[in-house]
């Protein structure tokens, strides 16, 4: 390159650096931006894979940078890479198409894109990815046009690099290395070619020594530790990204094509539809450059592939279409090509129309300059508990900032903070969550926090949740709303308003139009309405229904909150508000299956069968296993009167949960109202033998002894129940009356006896011994 041309690489740099610094996020920002500035700060382990080698740049760049917080340091830090990767993308296009101007609009137009741009301005690994994957493309094209093999060599090292930052790439690297082998292959030799890949593969390792900082630095037990990766079983779960693993492959086809949709329409609102113009030159231009359209294209299908088949992700909350958009952008620039030189010359400053075109429509949604709503949530959850208290945390937005604010900002050292994941913090669970099912994780913590809850409060602490609702059913504490969060209290214990229980926390920007809320920073504020309602239903239901207004205005693609907004309008009789939000909740994720159970009991217990059958089934169709959409199911089937499916549905719940009282305690009542007594019967003598301490049951057969006339049956189990309560007078009756039936009037008298010691103004005591006296 010459000097002239040098210029116009300056020019790719600063235009958007100007921009990038102007709008940069002042501090922590939502999403992964706390827990990677804290990896960095401490020299930890974030979520698998990770990225070892963004934690050790960022932590020279903390140390490095002149000025600003941590947070700010690490937020210019993306912005660096993102004018790097512009930089090198303007290199790349000159490679390829050795026109300058073409070059320069599509470095402008990928920067200027609203997904790339918007990662450019908070701490996120994805700039830094793509910087190093354009350096491995220029390798790549420089191969191609020299011959060099070098050039494949630091190919290979830059993508063993890429994987230590990010994996979406991941995918990308296989089809290459195949695709690179056959080319060598066909144009020399099978030898060369297996020699060249195996220098290749081997830079290609070298790139991954990074991944040795993660036993290494896990060692220490930093506050960030993910995954535990000392040993080899763990670090390879977490280079290989299990905990992702499990979360592909688990939708249907028709979520599947949802999903297709939804990315193509991010990939094209990104690119203001332009993208289209981009794909079609993609795949039709790249004449003389077939091995960087093959590529590309490649890129693009192993993008789609990652966040599709993603299935738990909701595709708006990741940055992994960047590799389309660049894909996409790479494809714009053989637009002119397809003219000649002269009409070319002419042609290519029309492109310039595009970037200008992404800053005019993407500036104001891009821009993080004020956005301190992230930062001010969480200080304020932080600032609310009093002194050496604990508090548990969930969700990236929250434990993420918590993090964050104790471990970088020094904030709140008195304070004990949980990640009820298990991913972050000095927690006191032992397992790793994420190789555990749903059902074990429950019982590892509902054990071990109520045993910290019993502690805590036995020396005079307070126990928070950053939810302020009951995580799960437990007899050995409850969560009361208490101002933005929960406080842990005894399962009898009324509300109590205590002083800290305050609400009159403030969000700077909460209400500023100038202010550009992305989805999850509206998230964020409707999960701040969400837990100021949910303490106002104590305190004032119109003010409280205020509030839920506020977080509903708010909450857009969230379907978890719909979810939880549904089950606090339900809890407070609110059904058809309640039903509408669990409507809203699986448009959002149509694999929500517990709205649908939801939904289904709504709509049975308001009387709308039919519609709480197909709500049933369509849970159970995600989820085969929710026993209380099997539940609903049977109730539902036997208020239409089809006995034989009611059956088949309450003992499958029956078998998913035994222990479940409610279900065993329905079936029961099912047989009784069928007049199947003798089946009521066999189930609750089955109860028994495996809960024979269940009182509630043994009365139940009881009675069914008592109605059919089987007194010895009643003698025997009667006389159980006064041994376990003998302080029950209603047990006493019964036995009573066994005794009466059976002719052993002397028990019955001793037994009318306890029955007026326990009460001696007992009406029914003393009607049993005016009848015993007629009896002798």
């Amino acid at each position: 390159m010459n000097a002239q041309t040098h210029k116009w690489i300056y020019l790719a740099f600063l235009a958007p650096a100007l921009i990038y610094l102007y709008q940069l996020c002042p501090t922590v920002y939502v999403h992964d931006s706390g827990e990677l500035i804290t990896a960095s700060y401490v020299l930890g382990i974030p979520h698998p894979a990770g990225s070892p080698f963004y934690c050790m740049v960022g932590k020279l760049f903390q140390l490095i940078t002149p000025a600003g917080n941590i947070a700010f340091r690490m937020n210019a830090m993306s912005a660096l890479f993102a004018v790097l990767a512009a930089m090198m993308l303007y290199i790349l296009m000159y490679k390829i198409t050795n026109e300058k101007s073409i070059s320069l609009a599509v470095a402008f137009t990928f920067a200027f894109s609203g997904m790339f741009w918007s990662q450019a301005l908070v701490a996120e690994v994805y700039t830094m990815s793509t910087f190093i994957f354009l350096l491995a493309l220029i390798c790549f094209s420089n191969y191609f046009q020299t011959g060099e093999r070098k050039q494949l060599y630091y190919f290979g090292l830059f993508c063993g690099l890429l994987l230590t930052i990010h994996m979406e790439y991941s995918l990308l690297c296989p089809f290459v290395w195949i695709a690179l082998f056959l080319f060598i292959w066909k144009k020399d030799s099978f030898k060369t070619a297996f020699m060249t890949l195996l220098k290749t593969t081997l830079c290609f390792f070298a790139g991954l020594l990074p991944y040795t900082y993660l036993p290494i630095r896990s060692r220490a037990n930093p506050v960030i530790d993910w995954g535990n990766t000392e040993t080899l079983t763990n670090l390879f779960y977490h280079i290989t990204a299990k905990n992702v693993q499990k979360r592909m492959f688990t939708l249907g086809f028709e979520d599947y094509l949802d999903r297709f949709y939804d990315y193509m329409m991010i990939i094209f609102h990104d690119t203001l539809f332009i993208g289209i113009a981009g794909i079609i030159a993609l795949i039709l231009g790249f004449k003389k450059q077939r091995y960087i359209q093959l590529l590309l294209l490649c890129l693009l299908l192993v993008d789609a592939f990652f966040i599709i088949f993603l299935d738990e992700v909701p595709i708006q909350s990741e940055a992994y279409g960047i590799p389309s958009v660049l894909a996409v952008c790479i494809g714009l620039s053989q637009m002119p090509l397809i003219f000649k030189q002269e009409t070319r010359k002419r042609f290519a400053p029309l492109l310039f129309i595009i970037p200008v075109l992404f800053i005019v429509f993407h500036f104001k949604d891009s821009n993080r300059n004020n956005n301190f709503i992230p930062y001010d949530y969480n200080l304020n959850m932080l600032y609310q508990p009093p002194e050496n208290s604990v508090l548990f945390t969930r969700e990236d937005n929250r434990t993420f900032v918590m993090l964050y604010l104790q471990t970088v900002e020094g904030r709140r050292q008195d304070l004990a903070l949980y990640d009820t994941s298990n991913h972050i913090f000095h927690n006191p669970y032992k397992e790793l969550f994420f190789l555990l099912p749903a059902s074990e994780v429950t019982r590892i913590r509902e054990n071990v926090e109520s045993d910290i809850i019993k502690k805590a409060s036995d020396s005079g602490r307070y126990v928070f949740y950053t939810d302020p609702d009951t995580p799960y059913e437990t007899a050995s504490f409850k969560i009361q709303p208490c101002g933005l969060i929960g406080l842990a209290v005894k399962p009898d214990a009324s509300f109590a308003d205590y002083q800290f229980c305050r609400n009159d926390w403030t969000i700077r920007g909460e209400d500023d139009p100038k202010v550009k809320k992305d989805w999850m920073t509206n998230a964020i504020l409707a999960m701040n309405y969400y837990n100021d309602a949910q303490y106002k239903w104590f305190k004032d239901e119109k003010s409280a229904l205020a509030s839920m207004e506020k977080a509903s205005s708010e909450k857009g693609q969230y379907a978890e909150l719909h979810f939880m907004m549904g089950r606090s309008y339900l809890h407070h009789n609110y059904a058809d508000r309640a039903l509408e939000e669990f409507e809203t909740a699986v448009k959002v994720n149509r694999r929500l299956w517990q709205a649908y159970v939801q939904s289904a009991f709504i709509l049975g217990k308001t009387g709308r069968y039919e519609q709480a059958i197909q709500k049933a089934e369509r849970a159970l169709a995600i989820d085969e296993n929710s026993a209380d959409a099997y539940e609903f199911l049977a109730l539902a089937s036997f208020k239409i009167g089809n006995h034989d499916e009611a059956e088949k549905h309450f003992l499958r719940a029956a078998e998913l949960e035994p222990d479940n009282v409610t279900f065993n305690y329905n079936i029961i009542n099912f047989y009784v109202q069928t007049k199947r007594i003798s089946e009521a019967e066999r189930f609750l003598k089955s109860y028994l033998e495996k809960v024979p301490q269940d009182e509630k049951f043994a009365v139940l057969l009881a009675n069914l002894y008592r109605n059919q006339g089987k007194w010895s049956d009643l003698l025997t189990i009667s006389l159980k129940l006064t041994q376990k309560s003998p302080s029950n007078s209603n047990y006493y009756y019964l036995l009573a009356e066994a005794y009466i039936q059976t002719g052993n009037y002397d028990m019955a008298q001793i037994t009318v006896n306890k029955i007026l010691e326990l009460n001696p103004e007992d009406e029914i005591g003393h009607q049993l011994m005016v009848i015993l006296e007629r009896m002798r």
